[in-house]
């Protein structure tokens, strides 16, 4: 690890355990700072007071992980020519990690229902050539292999997907149908296997590729309705149980676990439009912050989870919620 294990002076006044955490703080703090181009100076960082300190390595040389010789890419490089195919990328979260993985040299094929939506993000992304739009309804299961089919023709191979499509399709009510029941199983779940079914073969046998899912903070917690909280359960579910099959191919099946957040054209923006107090008593009642999330914050886990450097991720599922959550495990 970076950080020196002999705390012996904390270790006469502070919990092992408090010292532990404080470990991870700071390496998260490190690899983050690492992840935004920032390099780091050789040296000595000391966090606490004179009498309670923790003592840092140098830890830094050129980027270099003191206990390996592996080097994080610089942040810009990290998805430089990587052929990406994004759902739901004609608005909120899908057309957010658009915008922001075209600005870092990637090549993407964008789905979505509306081709004209579709087309006016791919037109507002960096080097629209470099991408396509593939209008598709995920809705209907016959139409996804051929969309999926002109993806890979035009980027000549698929290394990350981004499930960004989903959602609760407006259907709150305790009882659903079985026919609604089946939508939100088929857009949340079914399209997403589909996808991932037509994709894996050719990662399983290259050795490499990322599957990343976008849940919920519904996955694991009963926050939502009944059809939105048993079908983002069951995503996490597929989620952890594929990452764990995939593994031993270096495909690397993840996912986030967001809060609230919003962007353009999302349920939250929506929420925000149409009933404004109801959205100002979500952000105090339920945000530890009291700021509603960006779709902007989750740009650096979801750079991380579709690179090289989430070899170790396989099956996780990453909380972003800001403290909004309430859950021990995830």
């Amino acid at each position: 690890m970076f950080f020196d294990t002999s705390f012996l002076v904390l270790r006469k006044c502070v919990p092992y355990e408090l010292i532990e955490a404080t470990q991870s703080i700071m390496t998260s703090a490190y690899l983050y700072l690492l992840s935004r181009g920032t390099h780091l100076k050789e040296g000595t960082t000391e966090v606490c007071s004179t009498n309670n300190r923790v003592n840092v390595e140098k830890v830094c040389k050129e980027s270099e992980l003191t206990n390996s010789n592996a080097k994080l890419k610089h942040v810009g490089e990290v998805l430089l020519d990587k052929r990406i195919l994004i759902t739901g990328a004609s608005r909120g979260l899908g057309a957010v990690v658009a915008h922001a993985f075209a600005e870092r040299g990637a090549r993407i094929a964008l789905m979505a229902r509306s081709q004209d939506k579709l087309e006016q993000v791919r037109m507002s992304c960096m080097n629209p050539e470099q991408h396509v739009s593939i209008p598709v309804d995920l809705l209907k299961m016959n139409d996804i292999e051929p969309a999926v089919q002109k993806a890979q023709a035009f980027l000549s191979g698929i290394d990350v997907v981004i499930h960004a499509a989903g959602g609760g399709l407006g259907l709150k009510e305790d009882f659903l149908m079985h026919e609604d029941f089946t939508k939100l199983f088929v857009l949340n779940l079914g399209a997403v296997a589909e996808i991932n079914k037509l994709v894996s073969a050719e990662m399983k046998k290259r050795g490499s590729g990322n599957l990343v899912h976008v849940g919920s903070i519904a996955s694991s917690e009963g926050v939502g309705s009944v059809g939105y909280n048993t079908v983002k359960a069951a995503l996490a579910a597929y989620v952890r149980s594929l990452g764990r099959e995939l593994n031993r191919f270096n495909v690397i099946a993840t996912g986030i676990l967001p809060g609230g957040f919003i962007s353009p054209g999302n349920a939250m923006s929506r929420l925000k439009e149409s009933n404004p107090s109801a959205y100002n008593a979500f952000i105090e009642e339920r945000l530890p912050r009291h700021v509603m999330g960006n779709a902007q914050e989750l740009i650096p886990m979801l750079i991380l989870l579709s690179s090289d450097d989430a070899s170790m991720m396989g099956g996780c599922l990453v909380p972003i919620d800001a403290g909004e959550g309430r859950a021990y495990i995830q």
